[in-house]
C-alpha cells in the first residue's frame, strides 16, 4: 500500500432536471428541445475543452455522457471546469431547461 500515489481531481456531475417528465414520445417540439439542448451541451463542451487545452496544455478536463447525466473532471482546470460548468448552465436557463448537480474534490490512485 505505499506506493499507491493519490491524485487530487474536480469532479463536476450535472443532469438535465425533470428529464423523465419530457413528453418525448408525444411531444415532437419537446424531444427536439431537449435533444437540441443535449447537442449544445456536447458541442459546447467540446470546444471550450479544446479552447482550454490550447491555451493550456498541461490543464486537460475530460468528461463522459450517458443518457442526461454529464461528468466532466480534471486534476488541475478547477476554474476552467467551474467556466464550462457556468456557461452551459447559463445558456440552458435562457431555454428554460435547467440542471442539477455537484462539484466535488475527489482523491483516486
Amino acid at each position: 500500500m505505499k506506493n499507491i500515489k493519490m491524485k487530487k481531481y474536480f469532479i463536476a456531475y450535472f443532469d438535465i432536471l425533470g428529464f423523465a417528465n419530457f413528453d418525448t414520445k408525444h411531444n415532437v417540439k419537446q424531444r427536439n428541445k431537449l435533444y437540441n439542448a443535449l447537442r449544445k451541451i456536447i458541442g459546447y463542451s467540446k470546444i471550450r475543452i479544446e479552447e482550454t487545452k490550447r491555451k493550456y496544455q498541461f490543464i486537460s478536463i475530460e468528461y463522459k455522457v450517458f443518457s442526461d447525466n454529464f461528468i466532466f473532471y480534471t486534476d488541475i482546470g478547477f476554474i476552467d471546469l467551474l467556466n464550462i460548468i457556468g456557461h452551459i448552465q447559463a445558456d440552458l436557463t435562457m431555454h428554460n431547461i435547467f440542471l442539477r448537480g455537484s462539484i466535488v474534490s475527489y482523491y483516486s490512485k
